[in-house]
């Protein structure tokens, strides 16, 4: 028969059972063994009646039941309010992530109160810790993305158009050979002579050691500089212009004003177009004293090419038969040579003349030399014949 005494044992033991806190545990567990200490040791003192341990073991029941009551209550008033503020915190953490930048669906979490809380709040933190790692992973992928988008775009572009300028230069390779096809064995040869004229007279015409231009004289924007070399005689003559550049490729193209600049000049045929572009001359000078007029077949193109004119001209032979010197003219040649014209504002250009010729004959140096003194001089007459007719307009 179940005395009072074994029923309060059992209530005890399942009070002790309810508890999962170790340290709930603990405290409880020394108040149970306290209680069983204190009624086995009246047990063994036998003292008292029946009654007397009847009511006894009432008032105790009684008074363990209140105890318990407090506990519990002070219990769950504790883990409720843990609870709470554990709730509160991870919410407000979990807020101030921005799910729609990182992309990280939000997972709704109940949270219990019942065992291991420093557990759940460990597993809390590293939750959101990996979330943020999350959402730096996600941005650095995307701005990863970004830049290889861009790279991407960057490298189409330069692509497209190294592609464009590639076919750009086959067109232009393909108009040069198709015009090259068009041209006849004869006309090339001249054409080739005009472009190797060109490139001499662009290399030669600068004022470097290389070159060894000796300076003979100037005056004003003026400088005439010459040379000889194996008996052929070089002459550079530089002067400013006040007016464009292509003023003054009109002027030089006046066969009527050259008379007028140019006291060597006698006379002067233009034959044929033997190239598109490429006109066949002849130039006659005068002769001096016993020395006899020269004159020389040449080949003269007018040539537009980085914002420089150019009027080349190349001294050729192939025409001799065709067109002989006159009686009492001893034919020269003239290797190459003409006039760059470059600006140098809207009203202001630079001209620079040059010719190397062999007037044949065997003539003396000095002869030579005075020839091409007085072609240089001939530059400063034609620029002050421009600024005269320039004055006029």
């Amino acid at each position: 028969m179940d005395s009072p005494l074994n029923k309060y044992i059992i209530k005890l033991n399942a009070i002790e059972n309810e508890f999962q806190d170790q340290n709930e545990i603990n405290f409880k567990s020394t108040y149970i063994k306290h209680q069983k200490s204190t009624i086995q040791e009246n047990r063994q003192k036998g003292g008292g009646s029946n009654q007397n341990t009847k009511s006894q073991d009432s008032q105790n029941s009684r008074k363990s039941e209140s105890i318990q009551q407090k506990k519990k209550n002070d219990l769950n008033n504790q883990k409720n309010s843990h609870n709470y503020n554990k709730l509160n915190l991870s919410n407000s953490k979990i807020d101030e992530i921005s799910l729609e930048e990182s992309g990280i669906k939000k997972n709704e979490k109940s949270f219990s109160g019942k065992a291991d809380n420093s557990n759940s709040s460990q597993e809390l933190l590293q939750q959101q810790q990996n979330m943020y790692e999350n959402k730096d992973q996600i941005k650095e992928s995307q701005n990863e993305d970004e830049n290889q988008s861009e790279n991407k775009s960057q490298k189409e572009e330069l692509k497209s158009e190294g592609k464009q300028q590639q076919e750009k230069s086959q067109n232009k390779d393909q108009n040069n050979t198709v015009q090259k096809q068009q041209l006849t064995t004869e006309q090339l040869k001249f054409e080739e002579a005009i472009q190797i004229s060109l490139q001499n007279l662009k290399k030669e015409i600068q004022l470097i050691p290389e070159n060894n231009w000796e300076k003979q004289d100037s005056k004003g924007t003026w400088i005439f500089h010459s040379k000889e070399i194996n008996n052929v005689v070089y002459l550079r003559s530089e002067i400013i212009f006040e007016c464009s550049k292509d003023k003054v490729m009109e002027y030089l193209k006046n066969d009527d004003l050259r008379p007028k600049y140019d006291e060597l000049y006698d006379q002067g045929n233009n034959y044929e177009e033997v190239a598109p572009g490429i006109c066949l001359a002849r130039n006659q000078v005068k002769g001096q004293f016993t020395i006899k007029a020269r004159d020389f077949m040449i080949l003269q193109k007018i040539i537009y090419q980085d914002d420089v004119n150019y009027l080349v001209v190349s001294g050729t032979t192939e025409f001799d038969q065709k067109y002989p010197p006159k009686k009492n003219v001893v034919r020269g040649i003239i290797y190459f040579g003409g006039w760059v014209v470059e600006k140098i504002n809207d009203n202001q250009s630079k001209a620079i003349f040059m010719a190397n010729s062999d007037p044949k004959g065997g003539l003396p140096t000095m002869v030579k030399k005075i020839a091409c003194s007085k072609q240089a001089k001939g530059v400063k007459k034609l620029k002050e014949l421009v600024d005269k007719m320039e004055s006029k307009k």
